[in-house]
C-alpha cells in the first residue's frame, strides 16, 4: 500500500499498542513508544501524524499528555510541526526501511492476557481429542523411513483435503492443491507471488486484519468495496474494477471474519459473473467456512473459470488452532509458484500436524455439527449478556466464530481506555483498509468464560467513561 500522507488515529494507536504499559510519566511513554515505532520504518520520513486532539482521543489521554509528548520528540529531531497546525516524522530512517504495516495482527505477538478477546480461534474439537486416543502415532511411525521432507504435502492429507473438495462438487487435481501451514501462509504466499508494490488488491470492507498487513507488507493499494447483509456490493465491485484495474479480488463469503456474512447465492453469482467478465482473479478465504450455521453454500470456484479462482482452506477451525494445518488450490502455475515460494521459506510442512489432521478430516461432518451446536450456543450466551450488560451495544447475529457489535461510540477510545483495566479487543476500524467502522466491536464467541469476565469490566467502562489523563 503506498504511504499514507496522514496517519489516522485508528492506525497510529494500533502502531503503539501497548505504550502505556511502561513506568513512569504518560508522555514519557509515549515519547519512547513513537520513537520506536518510527526506528522500526512503520511511521515512515514525512507522515503526518494525527493531530494532538485526535490522537488524544483515540489513547483516552489528556491532550496535554500528547502535546508535550510531540514537543519533546520535535526537540530531539524526530517530529517536526508547524505553527498550531500539522505534525510529521522528519527523522530519516536509521535503520533498513521497512515495507509499511498496520500492525493489526500485533495482539498475536503479546503475551496472552487472560482477557484478551482479539483472537476468534476457538477451542480444540472434541474430535482432535478422540483422535489423539487413536494409534493416530502408528500412521507417522510408517513415514519413518522417508526423509520427512514433503513440500506439497502428506498424501493420505491431500487426499483427505480432495475428498472435501468432492463433497462440494470441486473437483482438483493434484498439481492444483499445495498443503500449508496454516490459511494465513496460504494467502500470505500466494500474495507474495501474485502482487508486488503499487498493485490493487480489492477487499471486502470490513476484512480479515491479516490480509490488510499481507497486502499493505507487499506495497499494494488496497480498495475496500462497500458490502451489505448479502454480501459484498456488486456495482461498487464493479465501479472500483473499472476505476483501479484491480491485480486481484480477495474475499471471505461464508462466514465472515469480522461480520459473520455469508454471501447469498444470487450474491455470489453476480459477483462471479462480474469477475470472469472482467477476468479478474478471486483468491477465495474459506477458512472460515466450516463455521457457518445454515446449509452449506459451496465455494466461488464452482463459479468462476479455473483459471480465475483460487481457494485457501484451513483445519484449524473445525479442529485446533495449534494444528496449523491449511491448503490452497488453485491454477497449475499459481499452485506451483506457490511451492516454489513455500520452499524459501521453510522447505516443508510438519508431518506429525498434518497425519492428526488427515486423521481429524475424515470426521469432518461430524466436526462441523459438533462446531455448529457449540457456536450457536454460545452467541445466544453472548446476545443475553449484551442484553444484561450493554443493552444499549447492537450486536448482530451471524455465521462464524465471533459478533461484530455496534458500540454507538468511539470504539477506538474504548478499547484504549478497557486496556488499562486488562480487557483487550478488536475496534472496527482494526478490520478496514479505510479506518472505517469506528462505533464497532469484534466480540470473539471462542472463550465463553473469558468473555463472561470481561463484559461486566466494559460495561464499568462504558458507563464511566474516564477523563483525559496525563
Amino acid at each position: 500500500m503506498p504511504i499514507p500522507d496522514r496517519v489516522g488515529a485508528p492506525l497510529m494507536t494500533r502502531l503503539l499498542s501497548g505504550w502505556d504499559g511502561c513506568d513512569g510519566p504518560l508522555h514519557r511513554c509515549l515519547v519512547d513508544a513513537v520513537r520506536r515505532v518510527i526506528v522500526s520504518g512503520a511511521l515512515p520520513q514525512g507522515a503526518i501524524l494525527p493531530s494532538q486532539r485526535a490522537l488524544a482521543q483515540a489513547l483516552a489521554v489528556s491532550r496535554t499528555t500528547v502535546a508535550v509528548a510531540y514537543d519533546e520528540l520535535c526537540t530531539e529531531g524526530w517530529l517536526a510541526t508547524r505553527q498550531g497546525g500539522t505534525t510529521w516524522v522528519r527523522q530519516p530512517i536509521p535503520a533498513r526501511q521497512m515495507a509499511w504495516r498496520g500492525d493489526r495482527l500485533g495482539s498475536y505477538a503479546a503475551d496472552q492476557n487472560p482477557l484478551d478477546l482479539t483472537s476468534g480461534a476457538l477451542l480444540a474439537s472434541p474430535i482432535l481429542q478422540r483422535v489423539l486416543s487413536d494409534p493416530w502415532v502408528d500412521d507417522l511411525r510408517s513415514l519413518l523411513a522417508l526423509d520427512g521432507f514433503l513440500p506439497a504435502g502428506l498424501e493420505a492429507l491431500r487426499k483427505a483435503v480432495t475428498d472435501s473438495f468432492d463433497d462440494v462438487g470441486l473437483a482438483t487435481p493434484s498439481a492444483q492443491l499445495v498443503i500449508t501451514d496454516g490459511a494465513h501462509q496460504g494467502l500470505t504466499l500466494v500474495s507474495e507471488c501474485l502482487v508486488s508494490a503499487g498493485d490493487t488488491v480489492l477487499v471486502e470492507n470490513p476484512t480479515y486484519r491479516g490480509a490488510l498487513d499481507v497486502f499493505s507488507r507487499l506495497g499494494a493499494h488496497v480498495v475496500g468495496i462497500r458490502t451489505d447483509n448479502d454480501g459484498i456490493d456488486p456495482s461498487d465491485l464493479t465501479t472500483a474494477i473499472h476505476r483501479h484495474r484491480p491485480r486481484l479480488l480477495y474475499v471471505m463469503p461464508t462466514a465472515h471474519n469480522a461480520t459473520g456474512v455469508t454471501w447469498t447465492q444470487d450474491r455470489r453469482r453476480d459477483v462471479a459473473s462480474i469477475a470472469t467478465r472482467a477476468s479478474l482473479l478471486v483468491i477465495e478465504d474459506a477458512s472460515t467456512a466450516d463455521l457457518q450455521l445454515g446449509q452449506s453454500a459451496g465455494p466461488m470456484g464452482l463459479l468462476l473459470p479455473d483459471e480465475q479462482s483460487v481457494l485457501i482452506g484451513s483445519a484449524t477451525k473445525l479442529f485446533w488452532a495449534g494444528l496449523r494445518v491449511g491448503w490452497l488450490r488453485g491454477p497449475e502455475q499459481i499452485v506451483d509458484a506457490v511451492l516454489r515460494a513455500r520452499m524459501t521459506t521453510n522447505l516443508a510442512g510438519s508431518l506429525p500436524s498434518q497425519v492428526l489432521a488427515a486423521r481429524c478430516l475424515e470426521h469432518r461432518h461430524e466436526a462441523r455439527s459438533i462446531r455448529r451446536v457449540e457456536l450457536r450456543q454460545a452467541q445466544a450466551e453472548t446476545v443475553d449478556l449484551l442484553a444484561h450488560y450493554l443493552p444499549q451495544w447492537r450486536p448482530h447475529p451471524a455465521d462464524g466464530s465471533s459478533l461484530w457489535v455496534d458500540t454507538g461510540e468511539d470504539a477506538t477510545n474504548l478499547s484504549a481506555r478497557l486496556r488499562r483495566r486488562g480487557v483487550i479487543l478488536n475496534p472496527g476500524p482494526t478490520f478496514s483498509p479505510s479506518e472505517e467502522f469506528a462505533s464497532y466491536v469484534r466480540l470473539p464467541l471462542g472463550h465463553r468464560a473469558r468473555l463472561a469476565m470481561a463484559l461486566p469490566l466494559i460495561a464499568q467502562a462504558v458507563s464511566t467513561p474516564e477523563a483525559g489523563h496525563s
